[in-house]
């Protein structure tokens, strides 16, 4: 600004310093443009970044499978067969029973555990629960993530509820 209303002597000293860096840039600049090109070169000459592709797989067998599931209560068994897939979970299962047979039950979705409340319109009295198994092991809680095995039986129990002292 003082140059364009004030001619000193560094309005002067300006024009000098302007003819210093036109005379120094055009060097600088091509360095700059090999030393890029140079580094942008090694690191393309490392080549391909080894990706561990191995992926696990697990192949599943879809085949037809037969699976039971009783209802065990104070009025005796009630018995179901279904016909579904072994890729199939138990979840699925029991949406089977409910839309075919006539199978009723409440499922209550938590993120840590699952409650069923009814099943087949009864209730679990004052203390217990309704517990879903395959065999002896408690599947209630991961009825989504567990898969079909043909000739399965699947038994719902009520269960006494332990009570934290």
């Amino acid at each position: 600004m003082a140059c364009r209303t004030h001619y000193t002597a560094a309005c002067y000293n300006t024009k000098e310093a302007m003819t210093k860096f036109q005379k120094f840039f055009p060097p600088i600049y091509i360095l700059l443009v090999v030393l890029g090109f140079l580094y942008i070169r090694a690191v393309l000459k490392e080549g391909d970044i080894a990706v561990n592709s191995k992926i696990k797989q697990t192949t599943t067998e879809s085949h037809p499978s037969v699976v039971y599931l009783n209802v065990e209560s104070a009025g005796g068994t009630t018995e179901y067969r279904a016909r579904l897939r072994t890729i199939d979970s138990v979840n699925e299962l029991l949406e089977d029973l409910h839309k075919n047979q006539g199978f009723n039950y409440e499922k209550i979705a938590y993120l840590d555990h699952t409650d069923i409340d009814f099943v087949n319109g009864k209730q679990a009295p004052q203390g217990y629960t309704w517990n879903l198994y395959e065999g002896d092991q408690n599947i209630t809680s991961v009825i989504d993530s567990t898969y079909l095995k043909d000739d399965q039986v699947y038994t719902f129990r009520l269960t006494q509820t332990l009570m934290p002292q």
